[in-house]
């Protein structure tokens, strides 16, 4: 497999994404670890927190039950999470092709363009899904199904336009392939990757593989927090990609310290080939990746 592409308008931004912006990182810890402001003394222990779970295995039913009844009482803001609203037209737009939710979308295209047989669509972690709202209206022939542990997902979606071809599926995605409630031709996910453990996220795709015949990522990815690596890169200029990180110690990166793994490696190992690995945008001051997959 080549190395993940960067295309050649990225690169310009690549001193920002690992130079600037981790020095700034670094900076704000130690402040957070210091106690000099609340805010990042918050931060410092939430990096903690994820540091400590990096191995800590799937939801317990314990967790995943506290997990509904969390979702179940939060502030509904289905409506402000539909404003944005995919179409044939804005896929291209230059500002609205920043957004995860288009980027998702466009790496499905890539992907289906010369796969007729991909029937069943499943998109987990999507509460209000933009995503399979625009898809299932493209492709009317197909399947979409929208996973999350949202108890009111039929809610949450009820602003986006409604297919008959699309539908909604409350749980947790590990337990439901476990159990075989759920299965289906590609499986997609945004910003739910980077807030699984290694032991969590080898088990998905343990199960993905079981139940999928393709696996579809789009997430943030950013480069370590440490001075050792960013002056690796400040020597090479070569920047960090997902090949970099050990396949079994995530870095903990990023403004919310989540999981970035080595994506690749870790569906290589689970039986997948991957088609697709590249940078897309630059991201909240890191890249959003996506790579795709199949048996």
């Amino acid at each position: 497999m080549k190395p993940t592409d960067i295309p050649a308008h990225l690169k310009q931004l690549e001193r920002h994404v690992y130079w600037q912006y981790p020095n700034m990182r670094r900076r704000q810890l130690l402040k957070g670890a210091l106690g000099l402001s609340e805010r990042l003394k918050a931060e410092a222990a939430h990096r903690s927190h994820f540091v400590s779970r990096r191995n800590a295995g799937p939801l317990t039913p314990q967790q995943v039950k506290a997990m509904f009844a969390e979702q179940s009482v939060q502030i509904d803001r289905a409506e402000a999470r539909s404003a944005f609203q995919l179409t044939d037209e804005n896929l291209q737009d230059t500002d609205i092709s920043k957004q995860a939710q288009t980027q998702c979308a466009k790496l499905f295209l890539d992907f289906a363009r010369d796969r007729p047989g991909l029937n069943k669509v499943v998109n987990v972690g999507a509460r209000t899904d933009v995503v399979s709202a625009y898809l299932a209206q493209k492709f009317p022939e197909r399947e979409f199904v929208s996973v999350d542990m949202h108890p009111d997902l039929a809610g949450q979606n009820r602003f986006l336009p409604q297919s008959s071809n699309w539908s909604y599926f409350q749980g947790y995605a590990i337990d439901l392939m476990r159990d075989g409630r759920l299965s289906g031709d590609v499986v997609i996910m945004t910003s739910v990757a980077v807030l699984m453990n290694n032991a969590e996220f080898d088990e998905f795709l343990k199960l993905a593989h079981q139940r999928f015949s393709a696996v579809l990522i789009n997430e943030v990815f950013y480069g370590p927090d440490d001075y050792l690596r960013l002056m690796r890169y400040r020597i090479t200029k070569r920047p960090y990609r997902p090949e970099d990180v050990p396949i079994d110690r995530p870095w903990c990166a990023g403004p919310h310290s989540n999981y970035m793994h080595n994506y690749p490696k870790k569906l290589e190992r689970r039986g997948f080939s991957v088609n697709i690995s590249r940078f897309s945008q630059c991201y909240q001051s890191g890249f959003l990746y996506q790579v795709a997959a199949e048996k």
